[in-house]
């Protein structure tokens, strides 16, 4: 679930639904296949898959597999769905809206029109509007097989057309997963490890989430780990507007961040935006890139240096912003190093000087929004 921009006096929510069949008992098989493929591989042994470990893996690889199932029939496409805004401001058959046809997959992403009249008025105080999707009741052919599923709920954020908006990577950025270590180190903190936070950069975000900015998290982490990114990410305090992820299996994952990003800059386009990634994988060159085709409306692009010490590393991180005003990017290997002051000719806040942002004390905020349930995805109707 994204979060909803405005168009005209009516909003835009882009949504994507998957329906999935349970199947436990492949599941179990499939789970066995893959830490064979883990030891073969990635060098793993069992000592790699102690108890914590096994839990955690079969939690999250199950997520995974449900999307490789070798379909034995089409019931999952053609399936229609329906959806509406609001929540308890309908009755229960009210305010519903179908949407086009599941693909092959199961799979669905539109784009949902409404207005400020499908939004409570303490929703509207949020800026956040509940969305709900359930399957449709639709007339029976020889096409479909009729599913049946529990309705899934979300929250929504409500992104004005104005302001600040920071468009984060998630790997190494905000979340240890050590990319630069190789294939092993990755899925080990993806499959076997809690998520750990990298120090220093949830205050960084609180401390812009001061000015109302909206966080916009893009990542080639597969949609199928939303569930548990999202969780990481509310626990560890990062305000999050909406997650972006990218197809496993998707046809032009080479290029998805820098379409992502800039399908984010089309949607917004009278907002200001910051852009955050690190060293470890491309993010300086696209953002670069990115810097380099909207100069307007970027202010300033942050790259965190994953390995301080290696100046190969760092030389080639700045190196992509040759030409480029070094007002309008930084390297950083500390998260209190950051400085914003200069970006642009933005008028930010006079009671907020940035040099202030690495103080304990102006880093806490008592008084973040809730946007925690807002990073829950509708890509988890499940059919029984």
């Amino acid at each position: 679930c994204g979060s909803a921009r405005r168009q005209g006096k009516d909003w835009i929510l882009p949504i994507e639904v998957q329906l999935f069949r349970r199947n436990e008992g492949r599941h179990a098989v499939l789970l066995g296949m893959g830490r064979q493929l883990f030891r073969s591989l990635h060098d793993m042994t069992e000592n790699d898959f102690d108890e914590d470990a096994m839990k955690i893996y079969e939690e999250r690889a199950r997520l995974i597999f449900r999307s490789f199932q070798l379909p034995l029939s089409n019931d999952r496409a053609l399936q229609r769905l329906e959806v509406r805004l609001g929540g308890g401001a309908h009755g229960d058959d009210e305010g519903w809206k179908q949407l086009p046809p599941t693909d092959g997959n199961g799979l669905i992403q539109a784009n949902v029109r409404f207005t400020d009249d499908n939004i409570q008025l303490a929703d509207r105080f949020m800026e956040q509007v509940p969305v709900e999707v359930r399957l449709a009741e639709a007339v029976q052919s020889s096409e479909t097989q009729r599913l049946v599923a529990p309705p899934v709920t979300a929250v929504a954020a409500l992104v004005r057309p104005h302001g600040i908006g920071v468009i984060s990577d998630i790997d190494d950025t905000v979340k240890v997963t050590e990319v630069f270590h190789g294939i092993k180190a990755v899925l080990q903190n993806t499959f076997l490890k809690t998520f750990d936070d990298v120090p220093g950069m949830a205050k960084l975000y609180q401390g812009l989430e001061k000015l109302d900015a909206s966080f916009h998290y893009v990542s080639k982490s597969p949609p199928e780990l939303h569930a548990p990114l999202a969780d990481f990410l509310h626990e560890k305090g990062f305000p999050v507007s909406s997650i972006h992820l990218c197809p496993l299996l998707g046809r032009n994952r080479a290029n998805f961040k820098l379409g992502q990003v800039e399908s984010l800059l089309s949607q917004f386009p009278d907002r200001k935006f910051i852009l955050v990634g690190d060293s470890g994988e491309k993010d300086p060159e696209v953002y670069a890139e990115i810097m380099r085709r909207h100069p307007k409306q970027v202010l300033k692009v942050l790259i965190r240096s994953v390995a301080p010490s290696d100046e190969e590393n760092v030389a080639k991180a700045r190196a992509a912003f040759q030409g480029i005003n070094v007002s309008k990017w930084q390297v950083f290997a500390d998260p209190r190093e950051v400085t914003l002051e200069s970006a642009g000719t933005f008028a930010w806040p006079k009671w907020m000087p940035w040099s202030s942002l690495s103080n304990e004390g102006m880093m806490q905020v008592p008084g973040q929004r809730n946007w925690d349930s807002m990073a829950i995805p509708l890509a988890g109707v499940v059919v029984d």
